[in-house]
């Protein structure tokens, strides 16, 4: 997962629990989310998830309840939409 999603964004909680929140633009978190959501995976933004959250945003990627094949398919999917997302 790390070594997936490191070029896009700042990672934080990696192997410390249930899952893990990459940092990104808003706007960014906002679309990638959406966009696979309409794939089928459940993504929550940052925002959508803390009272307060400043002016930092991502995506928080739950890996507590999923199988190993399940996840690497939902992280290659995250990967792809961010590196579309982020190329313009």
């Amino acid at each position: 997962m790390q070594r997936r999603l490191e070029p896009y964004g700042q990672l934080s909680g990696v192997g410390a629990g249930i899952h893990t929140t990459i940092l990104l633009d808003a706007e960014v978190a906002r679309t990638v989310a959406a966009e696979v959501g309409r794939a089928g995976v459940t993504v929550a933004t940052v925002a959508e998830s803390t009272w307060t959250n400043g002016d930092r945003d991502g995506l928080v990627i739950g890996y507590g309840n999923i199988g190993d094949d399940d996840l690497d398919r939902a992280i290659d999917l995250i990967a792809d939409r961010l590196a579309r997302t982020l190329s313009g």
